[in-house]
Protein backbone atom coordinates (compact mmCIF):
# COMPACT_ATOMS: atom_id res chain seq x y z
CA UNK A 1 0.00 0.00 0.00
CA UNK A 2 1.02 3.48 -0.21
CA UNK A 3 1.77 5.82 2.24
CA UNK A 4 -1.53 7.62 1.68
CA UNK A 5 -3.53 4.81 2.08
CA UNK A 6 -1.94 3.37 5.21
CA UNK A 7 -4.09 2.64 7.46
CA UNK A 8 -1.34 1.78 10.98
CA UNK A 9 1.00 3.79 12.28
CA UNK A 10 4.59 3.02 12.04
CA UNK A 11 7.38 2.64 14.75
CA UNK A 12 8.28 6.12 14.77
CA UNK A 13 4.48 7.62 14.80
CA UNK A 14 3.90 5.28 17.65
CA UNK A 15 7.18 6.59 19.30
CA UNK A 16 5.87 10.02 18.64
CA UNK A 17 2.39 9.70 20.30
CA UNK A 18 3.68 7.63 23.20
CA UNK A 19 6.00 10.54 24.08
CA UNK A 20 3.86 13.10 23.69
CA UNK A 21 1.76 13.35 26.90
CA UNK A 22 -1.26 15.82 27.06
CA UNK A 23 -1.82 18.23 29.42
CA UNK A 24 -5.48 17.86 29.51
CA UNK A 25 -6.22 15.23 31.57
CA UNK A 26 -8.82 14.10 29.80
CA UNK A 27 -7.14 14.28 26.37
CA UNK A 28 -4.16 12.29 28.11
CA UNK A 29 -6.54 9.15 28.93
CA UNK A 30 -7.67 9.28 24.97
CA UNK A 31 -4.03 9.06 24.14
CA UNK A 32 -3.62 6.38 26.69
CA UNK A 33 -6.40 4.52 25.47
CA UNK A 34 -5.37 4.60 22.13
CA UNK A 35 -1.79 3.09 22.50
CA UNK A 36 -3.65 0.42 24.70
CA UNK A 37 -5.79 -0.21 21.23
CA UNK A 38 -2.70 0.03 19.16
CA UNK A 39 -1.22 -2.63 21.75
CA UNK A 40 -4.08 -4.89 22.51
CA UNK A 41 -5.66 -4.39 18.75
CA UNK A 42 -9.01 -3.25 20.37
CA UNK A 43 -11.51 -1.76 18.14
CA UNK A 44 -13.30 1.42 19.91
CA UNK A 45 -16.49 -0.65 20.61
CA UNK A 46 -14.38 -3.61 22.32
CA UNK A 47 -12.17 -1.01 24.54
CA UNK A 48 -15.58 0.70 25.45
CA UNK A 49 -17.23 -2.43 25.92
CA UNK A 50 -14.03 -4.10 28.00
CA UNK A 51 -15.05 -5.53 31.39
CA UNK A 52 -13.21 -7.10 34.29
CA UNK A 53 -14.50 -10.25 33.17
CA UNK A 54 -12.51 -10.58 29.69
CA UNK A 55 -9.28 -10.15 32.01
CA UNK A 56 -7.70 -13.62 33.29
CA UNK A 57 -4.20 -14.22 34.39
CA UNK A 58 -2.63 -17.86 33.57
CA UNK A 59 -0.41 -19.95 35.55
CA UNK A 60 2.91 -17.90 34.39
CA UNK A 61 1.18 -14.85 35.27
CA UNK A 62 0.68 -13.60 32.10
CA UNK A 63 -2.53 -11.27 31.54
CA UNK A 64 -4.69 -12.11 28.63
CA UNK A 65 -8.00 -10.23 27.56
CA UNK A 66 -10.47 -12.65 25.84
CA UNK A 67 -13.01 -10.69 24.45
CA UNK A 68 -16.19 -11.36 21.69
CA UNK A 69 -15.53 -8.60 19.11
CA UNK A 70 -18.41 -6.22 19.04
CA UNK A 71 -18.31 -5.98 14.85
CA UNK A 72 -17.94 -9.37 13.77
CA UNK A 73 -19.46 -12.15 17.01
CA UNK A 74 -15.98 -13.77 17.32
CA UNK A 75 -13.63 -14.34 20.13
CA UNK A 76 -10.60 -12.60 20.31
CA UNK A 77 -8.07 -13.52 22.77
CA UNK A 78 -4.84 -11.08 23.48
CA UNK A 79 -2.11 -11.03 25.72
CA UNK A 80 -1.03 -7.92 27.59
CA UNK A 81 2.71 -7.46 27.51
CA UNK A 82 4.56 -4.84 29.76
CA UNK A 83 2.81 -1.46 28.50
CA UNK A 84 -0.69 -2.46 28.31
CA UNK A 85 -0.40 -4.14 31.92
CA UNK A 86 1.03 -0.68 33.40
CA UNK A 87 -1.73 1.18 31.12
CA UNK A 88 -4.33 -1.01 33.23
CA UNK A 89 -2.18 -0.32 36.58
CA UNK A 90 -2.42 3.49 36.03
CA UNK A 91 -5.85 4.12 34.19
CA UNK A 92 -8.34 1.35 35.05
CA UNK A 93 -11.71 2.02 36.90
CA UNK A 94 -11.59 0.22 40.64
CA UNK A 95 -12.28 -3.62 40.15
CA UNK A 96 -15.80 -3.10 41.90
CA UNK A 97 -16.94 -1.14 38.70
CA UNK A 98 -17.91 -3.63 35.46
CA UNK A 99 -15.43 -1.87 33.32
CA UNK A 100 -12.02 -1.80 32.74
CA UNK A 101 -11.87 1.66 31.64
CA UNK A 102 -13.72 5.10 31.83
CA UNK A 103 -14.05 5.55 27.95
CA UNK A 104 -15.41 8.59 27.00
CA UNK A 105 -18.60 8.64 24.14
CA UNK A 106 -17.26 8.02 20.64
CA UNK A 107 -17.76 11.39 19.54
CA UNK A 108 -15.67 13.00 22.36
CA UNK A 109 -13.02 10.40 22.14
CA UNK A 110 -12.93 11.62 18.25
CA UNK A 111 -12.69 14.91 19.43
CA UNK A 112 -9.48 14.71 21.93
CA UNK A 113 -7.75 12.43 18.96
CA UNK A 114 -7.77 15.69 16.94
CA UNK A 115 -6.26 17.73 20.12
CA UNK A 116 -3.75 14.71 19.83
CA UNK A 117 -3.01 14.98 16.42
CA UNK A 118 -2.59 18.55 16.18
CA UNK A 119 -0.36 18.01 18.69
CA UNK A 120 1.73 14.83 17.62
CA UNK A 121 1.38 16.55 13.67
CA UNK A 122 0.45 12.78 12.99
CA UNK A 123 -1.92 12.56 9.89
CA UNK A 124 -4.71 9.70 10.86
CA UNK A 125 -5.80 8.86 14.36
CA UNK A 126 -8.89 6.54 14.77
CA UNK A 127 -9.28 3.49 16.82
CA UNK A 128 -9.78 1.51 12.99
CA UNK A 129 -5.90 2.89 12.66
CA UNK A 130 -5.07 1.79 16.23
CA UNK A 131 -6.25 -1.78 15.22
CA UNK A 132 -4.13 -1.94 12.58
CA UNK A 133 -1.42 -0.86 13.65
CA UNK A 134 2.11 -1.37 12.92
CA UNK A 135 2.09 -2.58 16.89
CA UNK A 136 -0.40 -5.50 16.23
CA UNK A 137 2.43 -6.97 13.87
CA UNK A 138 5.67 -5.95 16.27
CA UNK A 139 3.03 -8.37 18.82
CA UNK A 140 3.05 -11.20 16.26
CA UNK A 141 6.43 -10.69 15.22
CA UNK A 142 7.65 -11.29 19.07
CA UNK A 143 4.81 -14.08 19.62
CA UNK A 144 6.61 -16.09 16.69
CA UNK A 145 9.96 -15.51 18.21
CA UNK A 146 8.60 -16.44 21.22
CA UNK A 147 7.39 -19.48 19.87
CA UNK A 148 10.80 -20.47 18.15
CA UNK A 149 12.69 -20.14 21.39
CA UNK A 150 9.97 -22.10 23.32
CA UNK A 151 9.80 -24.93 20.86
CA UNK A 152 13.57 -25.38 20.56
CA UNK A 153 14.03 -25.50 16.71
CA UNK A 154 14.04 -22.77 13.97
CA UNK A 155 10.52 -21.19 13.07
CA UNK A 156 10.53 -22.14 9.13
CA UNK A 157 10.55 -18.45 8.30
CA UNK A 158 9.86 -18.61 4.55
CA UNK A 159 6.56 -20.81 5.25
CA UNK A 160 5.44 -17.86 7.79
CA UNK A 161 5.67 -15.59 5.26
CA UNK A 162 4.18 -17.22 2.52
CA UNK A 163 0.84 -17.11 4.68
CA UNK A 164 1.20 -13.80 6.76
CA UNK A 165 0.05 -10.92 4.62
CA UNK A 166 2.91 -8.44 6.15
CA UNK A 167 4.35 -5.28 4.70
CA UNK A 168 7.63 -5.98 3.28
CA UNK A 169 9.73 -3.95 6.35
CA UNK A 170 7.34 -6.24 9.07
CA UNK A 171 8.72 -9.62 6.91
CA UNK A 172 12.86 -8.05 7.31
CA UNK A 173 11.64 -7.76 10.81
CA UNK A 174 10.25 -11.21 11.65
CA UNK A 175 13.62 -12.38 9.06
CA UNK A 176 15.69 -10.77 12.18
CA UNK A 177 14.32 -12.35 14.86
CA UNK A 178 15.03 -15.84 13.90
CA UNK A 179 18.31 -14.70 15.83
CA UNK A 180 17.21 -13.12 18.25
CA UNK A 181 13.80 -11.75 20.61
CA UNK A 182 11.82 -8.83 18.90
CA UNK A 183 11.26 -6.38 21.82
CA UNK A 184 9.80 -2.77 21.37
CA UNK A 185 11.36 -0.48 24.21
CA UNK A 186 9.56 2.27 25.63
CA UNK A 187 10.55 5.09 27.29
CA UNK A 188 7.06 6.13 28.77
CA UNK A 189 6.53 6.07 32.37
CA UNK A 190 2.82 4.87 32.05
Amino acid sequence: QGESNRKWLSKAELDVLMQTPMEDKKVELVRVLFLFSCFCGLSFADLYHLKWENISTDKHGTMWIRIKRKKTGTESIVPILDIPERIIEKYSNPKSDEKVFAVPSYALTRYYLEKIQAKTQLKTLNFHTARHSMISYQLLISRLCTVRFSIGNDLETSSVLRYAKFPHYIKEQLIFCKDKKLTLSCSNSF
